[in-house]
């Protein structure tokens, strides 16, 4: 799932054509996708190969960055823009913090 979210994030501004407003920063907001996407995936499959507790923490901090960012970079008047990152950010924030509640493999019996 985390994998998915940091996909979209990473293609998305490639793919959607969204109406900006002309104050925006729109280097700087589309760079900020591309970067939090990429390190999504990346995170993502560096989890799948090895198991390390502090993978899935950066996760879920990730997800909160991304929900943050619309307010930090200021397109939180954009609702497409708005509803992408705060379904995405949801969901890796929410990936990474149920993998942080499952037991740890060495722990285990």
């Amino acid at each position: 799932m985390s994998f998915t979210a940091g996909l979209w994030l990473l293609l998305a501004p490639l793919a959607f054509r969204i109406d900006w407003p002309a104050e925006l920063d729109l280097p700087h907001i589309a760079l900020n996708s591309l970067v939090s996407g990429l390190s999504a995936v990346v995170l993502a499959l560096l989890e799948k190969l090895i198991f390390l507790r502090w993978l899935e923490l950066l996760i879920m901090l990730l997800g909160i960055w991304v929900i943050c960012a619309p307010w930090m970079f200021g397109f939180y008047l954009v609702p497409a823009a708005l509803a992408q990152s705060l379904v995405c950010g949801s969901v890796l924030a929410l990936m990474g913090g149920l993998s942080l509640l499952q037991p740890n493999w060495d722990d285990m019996p």
